[in-house]
């Protein structure tokens, strides 16, 4: 299997491939930003998702999934969904959901905030609607939702709960419900503030290796999974390794060899905290990170994406590949 993390800046696009029956199985996990301006650090190499697909000559997406509802994991799948056929789409909410969804103006937001979450919500039904409309199927999946890809081969939700979800589902109903703009406003606040927490955490097995995807959670948002269930060979950071990230019992429940951190090269909102970056070193984690942010006096080389390769039960690879070549690293 091929592990890719795309560099898309400040934001997430994950990509697994490998051979099944005949063909490359793909499945494409968030697409980073929409935003042109994201993309414009063109020293560190950043790259929109859709035209690194176009690049490595994607034709297809067997699975796609939204951990949840933020433009920088949202934003960017929306063309992905315009380009290419999907033929499933994982997401938290009932499939049905997006048809009581209608666009919301931006310039409504009173804080910048509530404008990038309201672009989100209305990034997330345009999203829906054009998978739906090319025939591809959206499933509302939960804690215990599994694709099982071969013997000792799975992709897993291992959180939220389909309660948890649920909950979040009413309080987007009842957003949209809302008529008075002031209690609107409250709505969205409340909405995006509890939204990382709320993201699909996922569980790749594969061969004897184990990798952890949650999205953007923060350290508070794994109480309720057990330690089997989070334990992992390569760990991607929630919430791009900002200070509420990790905390050393989370840390020591994970265990991984290989932390990967989505953290932009000038750092926004504090991502690549040092601290985080020195608690994850002193633990004895190789870090890798999909950007290139400057941190411990490190520089990491300007990349499109970072690259693993799994086979046999082994990460037999690891590399960042830059428009003209490849970096080597090794643990």
């Amino acid at each position: 299997m091929k592990l890719t993390f795309v560099n898309v800046g400040y934001g997430e696009a994950i990509l697994l491939e490998w051979e099944e029956s005949g063909h490359t199985f793909t499945a494409l996990i968030d697409g980073g930003s929409s935003e042109e301006r994201e993309y414009q650090a063109r020293s560190s190499e950043r790259i929109p998702i859709w035209k690194y697909l176009k690049k490595i000559g994607i034709e297809r997406l067997d699975l796609m999934v939204c951990t949840h509802i933020h433009e920088d994991h949202v934003g960017g799948l929306v063309k992905i969904a315009q380009l290419y056929p999907v033929k499933e789409f994982w997401q938290g909410f009932s499939p049905e959901f997006y048809k009581k969804m209608y666009w919301i103006d931006p310039l409504l937001a009173e804080a910048p905030a509530q404008n990038r979450f309201i672009q989100a919500l209305n990034q997330y039904q345009a999203l829906c609607e054009t998978v739906a409309k090319q025939g591809g199927k959206i499933c509302k999946v939960s804690e215990g939702t599994e694709l099982f890809c071969g013997k000792n081969r799975s992709i897993k939700v291992v959180g939220p709960s389909e309660n948890r979800l649920a909950a979040v589902e009413r309080d987007l109903v009842s957003l949209f419900e809302d008529k008075i703009l002031e209690s609107f406003l409250q709505r969205v606040s409340c909405l995006d503030e509890g939204m990382n927490n709320q993201s699909l955490i996922l569980r790749v097995e594969w061969s004897g290796v184990s990798i952890l995807l949650p999205g953007d959670t923060n350290r508070e948002g794994y109480e309720d999974l057990s330690e089997d269930s989070v334990r992992a060979n390569i760990f991607k950071l929630g919430h791009h390794g900002q200070k509420d990230s990790i905390s050393d019992e989370l840390l020591e429940k994970i265990s991984p060899e290989i932390a990967v951190c989505c953290a932009s090269s000038d750092q926004k909102y504090h991502s690549a905290d040092e601290k985080v970056m020195i608690q994850l070193e002193k633990s004895g984690v190789k870090i890798f990170f999909s950007d290139c942010p400057p941190v411990m006096g490190e520089q990491v080389p300007p990349h499109q994406a970072l690259v693993f390769r799994i086979e046999e039960g082994e990460i037999k690879e690891k590399k960042y590949i830059s428009k003209e070549k490849a970096y080597e690293s090794e643990i």
